[in-house]
């Protein structure tokens, strides 16, 4: 009688795929992402009663925080976050997320740049980075995006910018943080989100696929 051996071969493959593309993913929470909190309009002060928000540095700030976009920066009511030059290095937020081994991180956001007159075009103006806190207390850098000015003035539109950066083997154990800040003129974010990914070591994922062809050709064997 002929074997059917198809079954047990497609099991096998499926899994491998599986295996192939493993790893664990998921949300890394931010406190008010989106700068809607706390609602009382406009602060310029800074970060210090923005939710989820601190300055960074202990300059005073008199030009950076948050404020309802339609109030200069387009029909939208809702809030924004906005940094000026001089403010510091603007905004940063530590998450709960502790940096493994093999992570891959994401952060995704809004941005504007403008009202920086006699600025020509192409000049950076915004930055984001992502960073964890050394063990004494320094915050250092995984990674950045720079973003630029479109106009001689002012973009009149939102971009979606996004950073990924890996961990270092120095970075593992310590904790997230997100910074945002204006490099020249003005810059402004909203609505932020960051995930990570963590992927196998090439060791470990080779390992688990050799278990896995193991048993799929125990399997084949038994059917015979």
């Amino acid at each position: 009688m002929k074997k059917n051996t198809s079954k047990s071969i497609s099991v096998t493959t499926g899994v491998l795929l599986l295996l192939a593309g493993s790893g664990m993913a998921g949300i890394i929470t931010l406190e008010n992402a989106d700068f809607e909190l706390p609602n009382t309009g406009k602060i310029s002060t800074g970060f210090a009663a923005v939710p989820g928000w601190n300055n960074t540095g202990t300059s005073a700030y008199v030009n950076s925080g948050v404020d309802k976009s339609s109030t200069k920066y387009g029909s939208d009511t809702s809030y924004i976050g906005f940094f000026y030059k001089t403010d510091g290095a603007g905004a940063v937020q530590m998450t709960s997320h502790v940096i493994a081994e093999n992570e891959t991180f994401t952060v995704t956001y809004s941005n504007m740049n403008g009202f920086n007159s006699g600025v020509t075009a192409g000049i950076t103006q915004g930055k984001c980075v992502l960073y964890y806190l050394s063990d004494v207390g320094a915050m250092v850098a995984l990674g950045f995006v720079q973003t630029d000015r479109d106009t001689a003035y002012a973009d009149t539109y939102w971009s979606p910018v996004t950073l990924t950066v890996d961990a270092t083997a120095a970075a593992v154990g310590k904790t997230l943080g997100v910074q945002f800040r204006a490099t020249n003129g003005w810059t402004f974010v909203d609505d932020v989100s960051l995930t990570y990914q963590t992927v196998p070591e090439p060791g470990s994922l080779a390992v688990l696929i050799a278990g896995v062809l193991g048993l799929g050709t125990c399997g084949w064997r038994r059917k015979r």
